[in-house]
């Protein structure tokens, strides 16, 4: 089953500073949403563990982005905090 989100970070290695490799149009892809998560959640998680989260929920358990954030605003204990839409403006 092909994996979707990040690229096999197994195959890749990680980069000179240790981290993961990200494919870069798919990193493009996820930017605002780890931005947005970095905001609202501050110093509870930084970007590399955000990443992490992302692959997990995106890869193993096969969800969709808005889920994934849903799951790890969850997790770092950021409550009921909601995410302004286009449709709920």
């Amino acid at each position: 089953m092909a994996k979707r989100g990040f690229k096999d970070r197994e195959a890749d290695g990680p980069d000179a500073l240790g981290r993961a490799k990200v494919d870069t149009m798919e990193m493009d892809e996820l930017t605002p949403h780890v931005e947005e998560l970095k905001r609202v959640l501050g110093d509870k998680i930084d970007e590399e563990q955000i990443l992490k989260e992302f692959d997990k929920y995106l890869n193993d358990y096969h969800t969709g982005i808005e889920s994934a954030k849903r799951g790890i605003l969850r997790k770092y204990g950021a409550g009921d905090v909601a995410f302004a839409t286009a449709s709920s403006i």
